[in-house]
Order: C-alpha cells, then structure tokens, then sequence
C-alpha cells in the first residue's frame, strides 16, 4: 500500500508537473499493436515516437502480463528502467525488447491478450528540468513520509542518505551526529562508499574538517576544500568539492549531512540545495527528537526506578482503565507477584484480585475503592480501609487518589497512593494501651506521692491511712479495704476501714491464729492474693459477713518490723491484681507503715519532750530556750523568769536588759544568747548583770551552747543563767566548811607528825633499820605537805576575812623567778618565756606563797595572750623595795575591765568563755601581796599587750609575838 502510495503520487507530478507543460511532450492515439506468433510481441503503431516512456503498469497492459512480472523484470535488470522516485519509467524501445518468458503469476495475474486501447505514458526526456523537479519532490516526500512514518533514527536516516543521492545525483553521502557536550563525532548513516579510512566513532578534534565551516544554517556546496585547509588526498578526503548541511535545531548543531559526486563536479541549483535543505532539516529534526526521546526514556526509567523503590504503593491507570503503572510496593501490598499484571489490565479485574473491608469489618465496594473514584474524576484523601490479600493477611492502609488530567482539562488518568498503616495502627494500639498503663502508673505515684505529702505535711495518722486506703482500694478495683495494726502479742486490730460500715473495723480485733494467710503474707514479706477457697475456716467468716470472693494483703513493714497489714478485698474472683497493682500496693503499704513509725516516734517524742521540760521547769539555774533564725522563745523555767524578772514567753529576749561584766548594755540581737545562735560558738562563764524592770539588778554567771539538727544545723540555742549570789553563798557555806575541816585535821596531823618523828629517831638508832627508816621519812615529808594543804585551804576563806598567815624565810628572788618561769615554760609551745633578773636578790617572803602569785600571772599571760613572748622582770627599784613585773603580747585590757579584775569570782575580757576557774585567782594574789605589805597593779604596755606589776618590801619580818616566825597580818580586800 505504501508503494502504491508513493507511484500514484509520482505519477501525479509526471502528470501535472510534466505532461500538460512540456513542449516536447506528444500524447497521441493509442499505438497500434501487432501481436506476434506466440503472441507475446509488442508492436508500436503509427504515431508512436521513440521518445515515449511507459509505467510498470502500462507496460504490463501492452505486453499482456502481469505488473508482477514486469517489476521483477525491472528488478532483475532484464528491462531497463528510468526511476522516478519509487516509479519506474521504461522506454518503447527497451518495452519493444523485451520478450516476457513463461507467465509464473498466479491465474489472475497470468499473461493476458495485449491490449492495444492502453494508453502509454508519452515523456519527452528532454524535458529534464521537469523531471528532475518531479524526482526531487518524490525524494522529498519519500523523507517526510518516512519522518511521519516513525521510523528508527537509523533507517529514516539512511533513507534520508538515499533520497539526497538519488535526489542529488551524489554517489556517496555520510550523516555525522555531533555531541557538543561530550566533544565527540558519530557517523549514523551513510550511502555509496565511504570517505576515505575514518573510523565510525572519533573526537571533533580529530576530524580532518575545520568544522568552523558549519557555523552556517544552509546547505552549501564547498567548491574548493583544499583552499580551507582540508586535505584532499592520503585517503582521507579525495575530493576537490563537497556537499555539506549543518543540522541545527533551536541554534544548536546536532550533526552535518556531507556529500559528493567521487571526484566529479558538483553543479547544484538553488532548487536543488533548497530540496535538499528541506530534506536535512528533518534530519535536525529526527536527531532532536531522538535525543528528547532519549532524555524522555531516561527520565521515564529514573521515574520508573524511583516509583520502583518508594516506600509506597503507587498505582496508576489511563482514561480507558487500563493499569499502566504498579510498583512493588503496590505488588506487595496486594500480595501478587511481579509478572502477576498483564499488560493493559483493566482496573476493574486488578480491583477484583483482593478482597477490602472497612474496619468494622462491612466490605468495600468496589466502585468505592480509591483509584476507581479518581478515574471517575474524583480526588480522595486518607481513605483508610484493610485490605486482604490472596495468602489471607490483611493490611491497614491509606489512601490518596486524584485524577490526572490533560491541558484541555480532559481526564486521562487517575493515580492513588497507598501507605501501609499497619505497623502504625498497631503502636497507635499499643500507645493507647500503654497509655491507659501509663495513666494507672501515674495514678498509683500519685497516691503514693500524696500519702506522702499528707505524712510530712503533718497530717494526722488516721487522715494518712484513710487517704492510703481509699486510694488503694479504688485503684486495685476492689469494693473496700481497711487497714490494721498488730499488737505486740500478735492480735490484728482494725485501725480504719474504706466503705465499711461505721465503726465496723475501728473496733474489730481478730487473733493472730484466725489469719494464716495474713501470717503468710508476713512470713513472705510481699502482698499476697488470695480466694475464698483458699482462706481458712476462720478467714472465711469474714468473707461470708461482708460477702468477699477474694483479697489482696499488703503487709505493713517498717525497718524489718511488721506492724500492720492494709487489706483490698473484692466480691468478684476474677479482678487479680496486675504485677504493677501487687508493687503499688507494696510501696503504698510501706507508707503506711512508715506513717505508722512516724506517729508512733512522734508520740515518743512528745512525750520525752514533755518529760524534758518538766525536769528544766525544776532546775535551780535559770533556762532559756530559742530557735533559729529569729530568736524566738520556744521555752524559759520558772527560775529564769525569777532572775530576769519578766515574762519571756511574752516580751521574748528583747524584754531583757542585760548588760556585761563591765556593765555596758549589749545593743539589741549582740546578747550572748542571739550570738551564740547565729554563730554556733558556745559560750562558758560570762558574768552578765540583769536589770530588772523593778530597779533592781542581778548578776549572773551564764553558759550558751547552740542546738544542732541531725545534719549539724543550727536550730536554735539554750541559755543557762546561775545567780552569783547563790554562788557567794555556797562559798560562804563551803569556806566554813573548810575552816571547819581544817581546824579539825590539824589537831591529828600535829599528833601524827610528832608520834611519826618520835618514831623515827628510834629507827634511825638502829642501822639494820635503814629501810624502815627511809619509809618513815618519806611519811613523815607527805604527812608535811598533807599539813601544808590543809592550811591552803583556809587561805580563800583568811582571805575573804582579810587574813593569812604568813611563814616568811630568807630566800632568793632570783632563784624563785627563775624556778617559777621553768615550770611555766611547759604549758605553751607558742610562748618563749624570758626572764630579766639581777644575780642575786636576798630576800624575806612566804616563798611559797609569792611562788604562787607568779604561777598566777604567768598562767594567764600564756592562756590570754597571742603567741609570742612574755617576760618576767625582777629588779629594785629603790631601796628595799623589790618589783616583779610580768608583760605579754596580747590584746590589752580595756579600761572598764581593769577596776574589776581583783574582785572576787570576775571572769573579764576572753576568760569569760574559757570556762576555766571562777575568778578567784588574782583575787588571792592581791591578798598575798598585801599580805607582804605591797600590792599589784595592771596598765597597757608600751607598744601593746599588758603588763602586771607586783611591788614588795625586800624583807618581811614576822611581829614579835607571833610565835614560830608565822606572821598573821590583817589584810582588808581594799586596802
């Protein structure tokens, strides 16, 4: 059909382009035909001219054969032949010629009786022009023919290679294809013989051509290639002229067309070259649309590959419901295979394969299934639907769909993209599981937490267990609960009951025998569950009076202690408690236990507190108590009310006044008290002085110690204030007691002494009785110093009288300091003791006694002064007066403190929280020393530090009538 197409089109030109407008051109009768012996002879008749040219089928009629055997004749070169395009044209004489053999054709086609009525097409072949115009307009169409036709870009193009040449006239023509990007030259089709020895495949820059010469968009004929620079000979290029075409689509050049005549010249009208042209342009063409198609195929194979390996199903159809896209996510979804769809499978029976549900389990029809609604022109959004496959498992999906429609806006095709939701519906199942777990989890803290809160927000016990209770019981899902308390002999006691009737549980006591299972629960330590047909006999009534089938025990322990049990009971068997209840209902059970504790250690405290301040209300001192920060009041004694005066639960401590040893005032908050409690220092022997708000004043010995948490904190302070009258009083009593007790062991010890002497001498008159003798004298020496300390102890209370006796000797003040400052050199390794004496100083004391004063202040410069020195002076200043002077480093003595230093039971400056000694030391040094008949004075050293000056006579003798040298000397306090 196609052949005929092109010969009736052919022939069409002959006749319009040819016949009516040629000069030469004579259409005349019909020639005369004489047929031949065998009949097969073709005779012109008159009129013929030997210019006439016939077609394949005209020929056929006048031969009387078939056009079959005339087109294998031409075919086979028998008969000559003059193509026009596809049309073949022979002469008269070549048709006279030839002489057909045996008719082989089928009997329809066989050789018939020539018939002389056909009329023969009549050329006058110097009608050139014309006929070459009709040929190049048959080439051209054979081209966009073929170019319509769809053709490979191989053969439309060696068709194209063909059409130019015959066209033309070429004898050879190459089609080169250029790939700018990559720089590379491909030879796609050629005719004739080929140009020279280049390889199919090669770099522009390896082309024997200045390819600048395609910058052009025409066709054009190179007349002189050697004149550019091309070779023409090494057979590369052997030729002087050469047809070239660029192929350019949109300004870019995709390839050349090159052609030439194999040496001959080239002659090319513009008709010719603007054929040609035409014919090379849809050359361009089919290289840019091979190149589209081959970005297309890309484009759709990466499109192919993505859909491919997405995730999701994607399925696809055209406007007639043909399935044109399934992936294998869609194939696994559906649970088919990969060849399981056939080419152009409708919709409808690829539907039809899996069977959908809703999930309520009602069917999906199936013109409700997405990818059908868009076909209809709907668009569907989160259609969520189950979808069961051939094997029987189901999937959970959703569903988009929409149609897909042209630039018209006509439909040609729908899409749906499914998302298999399974996994997801199943964790949503299970979130929402968890989620109610979570939930019963966040209950259960949170009534653990408020039975905590409620314990430490001080809550009484039976609000705890109540809230423990309620909440338990409701969370465990049982119908009441209650909780009870062991006895230390075992019995259960009910404590508080959760929707029992009223006072029902608060009176019950049940033996510890009736409850095995709750024994069992103790024994294991962890709640227990238990049935009615598990309980005993005597756990069953209880069962049947409040009509259980079941209970949980909770065992209440508290440091291994087991004090109780809470109980959850239910009517129903089938409500066991969950592993997480069980633990819940431990951790709330050890709440209540540690409510218990905490009640039960709180009632102790109590009570030992109330014990405490009943035994402080009794105390003879004074007792003040404060907390911290504040200061406030928390407790104060009878007696310390007595010695401030006031009321202190009342004014608290800013109702005091109260002023120091010195009598200044202290400014509100520096009392000792409020000291001691911010700063946590204790505080020993401060005398203090009390101004009562009846005019009257009192002084006090006071200790301040801070109190202290657990943690060391500070919590809050206690004062204790002790009356020096009361002191005074006691010393009193006790310097009678000892002048008593001395007066009375002098007379035994005098009798001792001398039997101890007697004896003695006796041993000593008998050498064999060394032994004895030395142990007599070594009784005899204690029994001395025993003596001489029971005359100490008369000197506080001769003291306080204004008198002591004195037993001055001969001695050396020298050897004395000397002796005193060696043995205080052993209480301080921070001091250096420093002595400043003359070589020797006779003089007439109580040896014993200045020792003691010099022990005295020396002890104190040591303990009140920083490190460094103290030193000892010794001289005589005039004659026969000798001073001692003792200096240290310290901080001095204000001027307030020193008219008070020699009083007795005065604790000035740091003394006063030492806690060491009463204040009576310098108080019976100036006694002494007034004894002598000198003194003792203290002033601020030069450049800091004090210094303590004792002046004395150089000899002290004893009057005439005190008998045994002992001087007895009025001394007043004040003197």
């Amino acid at each position: 059909m196609v052949g005929y197409r092109y010969e009736s089109f052919s022939r069409a030109i002959v006749a319009e382009w040819v016949m009516p407008r040629s000069s030469h051109a004579v259409r005349g009768t019909p020639p005369a035909v004489t047929p031949s012996a065998d009949g097969a002879e073709l005779a012109l008749v008159d009129g013929a001219a030997s210019g006439d040219v016939y077609t394949m089928t005209e020929a056929a009629r006048l031969k009387g054969v078939s056009y079959h055997t005339v087109s294998r004749a031409v075919r086979r070169g028998k008969v000559p032949a003059q193509r026009l395009g596809r049309m073949a044209l022979i002469s008269a004489e070549d048709l006279r010629a030839w002489q057909p053999m045996r008719e082989r054709a089928p009997r329809k086609y066989r050789r018939r009786e020539p018939n002389p009525e056909a009329t023969p097409a009549l050329l006058d072949l110097a009608s050139g022009e014309r006929v070459d115009l009709a040929n190049r307009l048959s080439s051209l169409y054979e081209v966009l023919h073929g170019a319509a036709a769809q053709l490979s870009l191989s053969d439309f193009l060696s068709l194209l290679a063909d059409r130019l040449a015959v066209g033309l006239d070429f004898k050879r023509v190459a089609v080169w294809g250029i790939d700018a990007a990559t720089g590379r030259a491909t030879r796609l089709a050629a005719y004739g013989k080929p140009f020279g020895t280049l390889p199919a495949e090669m770099a522009l820059a390896d082309l024997p051509v200045d390819w600048h010469i395609l910058e052009g968009r025409e066709a054009f004929v190179v007349d002189d290639l050697a004149g550019i620079g091309i070779p023409t000979h090494g057979g590369v290029l052997p030729v002087k002229q050469m047809f070239v075409a660029p192929l350019r689509v949109a300004g870019d050049l995709l390839g050349a067309v090159v052609g030439d005549c194999e040496g001959d010249p080239i002659s090319l009208s513009p008709a010719q070259l603007g054929l040609a042209q035409a014919m090379t342009n849809q050359a361009a063409l089919a290289l840019e649309r091979a190149r589209l198609r081959v970005e297309e195929d890309a484009r759709a194979n990466r499109l192919a590959a993505i859909l491919e390996n997405v995730g999701e199903a994607v399925f696809a159809a055209d406007a007639g419901g043909h399935v044109t896209v399934i992936n294998a996510a869609g194939r696994d979804l559906l649970g088919i295979g990969d060849g399981a769809v056939a080419d152009a499978e409708q919709v409808a029976d690829l539907v039809g394969r899996v069977r959908r549900r809703e999930f309520d389990g009602r069917p999906v029809a199936p013109d409700d299934v997405p990818l059908v609604r868009a076909a209809r022109g709907e668009t569907v959004r989160d259609r969520r639907h189950v979808v069961v496959r051939p094997d029987g498992s189901e999937r959970a999906v959703s569903v988009n769909a929409q149609p897909i429609r042209g630039a018209d806006g006509s439909l040609t095709g729908a899409v749906a993209v499914a998302r298999d939701i399974t996994a997801a519906r199943a964790a949503a199942a299970q979130d929402a599981e968890r989620l109610v777990e979570l939930e019963a989890a966040a209950a259960r803290n949170a009534t653990v937490a408020d039975v905590a809160l409620a314990l430490n927000a001080g809550s009484g016990l039976p609000t705890v267990l109540r809230t423990a209770i309620s909440r338990l019981t409701d969370l465990l899902g049982g119908q009441t609960g209650a909780i009870f308390l062991r006895e230390p002999d075992g019995r259960m006691v009910g404590r508080v009951g959760y929707r029992f009737p009223a006072a029902e549980i608060e009176t019950l006591e049940i033996p510890a025998a009736s409850l095995p299972n709750t024994e069992t629960a103790f024994a294991r330590r962890t709640p227990l569950f238990y049935a009615y047909d598990d309980a005993a006999p005597s756990e069953q009534v209880f069962f049947d009076r409040w009509n259980f089938r079941a209970a949980m025990i909770a065992p209440l322990i508290v440091n291994d202690e087991l004090i109780g049990a809470a109980y959850v009971n239910y009517t129903a068997v089938d409500r066991r408690p969950s592993d997480d209840e069980t633990r819940f209902a431990g951790a709330l059970a050890a709440q209540c236990a540690v409510a218990i504790d905490k009640t039960r250690l709180m009632e102790r405290m109590e009570s030992a507190h109330h014990r405490l301040l009943a035994v402080v209300d009794q105390l003879p001192q004074g007792v003040v108590i404060v907390e911290a920060p504040h200061g406030g009041v928390v407790h104060v004694n009878r007696a310390a009310e007595q010695i401030l005066g006031v009321a202190l639960s009342e004014t608290g401590l800013a109702g005091v006044a109260l002023a120091d040893a010195d009598g200044t005032p202290f400014p509100p908050g520096a009392d000792p008290l409020s000291l001691t409690m911010r700063s946590g220092e204790a505080r020993y022997g401060e005398t203090l002085t009390v101004s009562r708000p009846d005019g009257s004043a009192v002084t006090v010995l006071a200790n301040h110690v801070p109190v202290l948490d657990a943690g060391g904190r500070i919590v809050g302070a206690v004062g204790v204030l002790q009356d020096i009258a009361q002191l005074r009083a006691l010393d009193h009593a006790k310097d009678e007691f000892l002048s008593v007790a001395a007066h009375e062991l002098r007379n035994p010890l005098t009798s001792l002494h001398g039997n101890l002497q007697l004896l003695l001498r006796r041993v000593q008159k008998e050498p064999e009785r060394d032994d004895e003798a030395v142990r007599l004298g070594a009784i005899l020496t204690q029994s001395d110093r025993l003596a001489r300390l029971v005359a100490r102890l008369l000197d506080v209370s001769r003291a306080e009288m204004g008198r002591l006796d004195l037993e001055p000797s001969a001695a050396d003040a020298v050897a004395l300091v000397r002796r005193v400052a060696d043995g205080a050199s052993g209480l301080s390794s921070v001091h250096r003791l420093v002595t400043e004496t003359p070589d020797r100083l006779p003089v007439v004391w109580d040896e014993m006694r200045i020792e003691q004063v010099l022990a005295n202040l020396l002890g104190n410069a040591v303990r009140h002064a920083a490190a460094g020195e103290v030193r000892v002076l010794l001289d005589e200043p005039e004659p026969g007066r000798v001073r001692l002077a003792v200096r240290d480093q310290g901080p001095g003595i204000p001027e307030t403190a020193k008219g008070r230093l020699f009083e007795r039971y005065y604790r000035g400056g740091e003394a006063a929280g030492t806690g060491n000694g009463l204040g009576l030391g310098l108080y019976i040094s100036r006694m002494i020393a007034r004894a002598h008949g000198g003194d003792i004075a203290v002033d601020d050293a030069p450049g800091g530090g004090t210094v303590f000056t004792v002046s004395l006579p150089r000899e002290v003798a004893p009057p005439a009538e005190a008998a045994g040298g002992r001087r007895r000397v009025e001394a007043s306090a004040t003197a």
